[in-house]
């Protein structure tokens, strides 16, 4: 193909060899062109020093990426070339190619490019920059973002849908997305941000497809995929930003022994009162006939107003006892997932303790 349209500048005198490669000859003129996001952009091609004729074709035969891009643009019927703004002052060379074909240029737009938080310019290599693992850092796949959150993300940088709306399905993008509506100035890239979007994204899925996407996270992390996993990660659904975080949120349910978050319980023995309240909980959870959170929580009001007690002095020290931390899933997930048992055993073990 490219031999193809080679031979059309040969015929047309618009190369020439030079040290066994082939150079293209430049128009001696302004080029002007119409960019649908930078506007007006003339380059003088006059003055042949700032200017030289470009190599289109090596010594060895092979062409070199100007050529190929505009030929393949060509072939393909592009209307629309849509890329970073580092490429605007190679626009002009490809539309001298594109005339000296006799081919219709497509309409152009470069997009301002994506700066680090630090305002540098941001390279492969940078943190956010890479899908897959670098040597430098994790790439989104492996920290468990979502890809529809990241694709959302990516477009808000340099873009302003005009609405107060931040979060978007594909569908939606392609809707209403306009080049029109492309910032000048450069983005910043917020990896924070990022995973808030990602959330969001999470959070609107089916939990059978949360379940599924988070399980080879959880899997590699030892912990066991048991007959009730998708009720527990469904506790956490809303909760992680990134499905890399859902094997800690979910870890003590998995799990007989429990890893305490030491200012949780700091805070916990701050209360002198705790370890009699959580051991006489512990009884009262015993007598619960018909287990369930409800029944739970009437228990645990009945322990309060016993000792005099408001039950929401009981509510944190029960979820330390229960999880080992101050926050997480919802408490009355965590009694139904962890069962009448399970929580009697951890309630009187952590009082015990205290």
């Amino acid at each position: 193909i490219y031999d193809t349209w080679f031979q059309k500048l040969v015929a047309a005198d618009r190369v020439y060899e030079d040290g066994g490669a082939w150079r293209f000859r430049f128009d001696r003129k302004p080029i002007t062109m119409n960019d649908l996001v930078c506007g007006e952009v003339t380059i003088d091609y006059r003055d042949e020093s700032n200017t030289p004729d470009m190599v289109v074709k090596r010594s060895d035969g092979s062409y070199v990426f100007h050529f190929v891009n505009v030929v393949d643009d060509l072939e393909m019927k592009i209307t629309h070339v849509i890329r970073g703004e580092d490429h605007l002052m190679n626009t002009p060379k490809h539309l001298q190619l594109i005339e000296a074909f006799g081919g219709v240029a497509p309409k152009y737009a470069h997009i301002p490019l994506i700066l680090n938080p630090d305002g540098s310019k941001m390279s492969k290599s940078d943190k956010g920059a890479a899908v897959g693992d670098t040597p430098e850092s994790q790439g989104y796949e492996s920290q468990g973002f979502i890809s529809s959150g990241v694709v959302n993300f990516i477009a808000l940088l340099g873009w302003n849908p005009k609405t107060e709306q931040e979060i978007f399905t594909l569908t939606e993008l392609a809707e209403i997305f306009t080049l029109e509506n492309v910032n000048r100035s450069p983005a910043r890239f917020d990896i924070e941000k990022c995973k808030w979007v990602s959330q969001q994204h999470l959070a609107k899925i089916s939990v059978e497809d949360f379940a599924a996407a988070a399980k080879p996270f959880v899997k590699a992390a030892g912990l066991p995929v048991t007959e009730n996993y998708q009720a527990i990660v469904a506790a956490v659904k809303e909760k992680v930003r990134l499905l890399e975080e859902v094997p800690a949120a979910i870890d003590f349910l998995l799990k007989d022994d429990v890893a305490d978050d030491g200012e949780a319980v700091t805070k916990v023995r701050a209360n002198a009162a705790a370890s009699g309240l959580l051991a006489s909980l512990a009884t009262a959870f015993e007598g619960v006939a018909d287990w369930s959170a409800d029944a739970a929580k009437a228990a645990l009001s009945e322990t309060a107003a016993a000792a005099g007690a408001k039950p929401g002095q009981l509510m944190f020290p029960l979820r330390v006892a229960l999880s080992g931390r101050g926050h997480g899933p919802d408490l009355g997930d965590i009694l139904n997932l962890l069962g009448k048992d399970r929580c009697v055993k951890r309630v009187r073990d952590f009082a015990a303790k205290l």
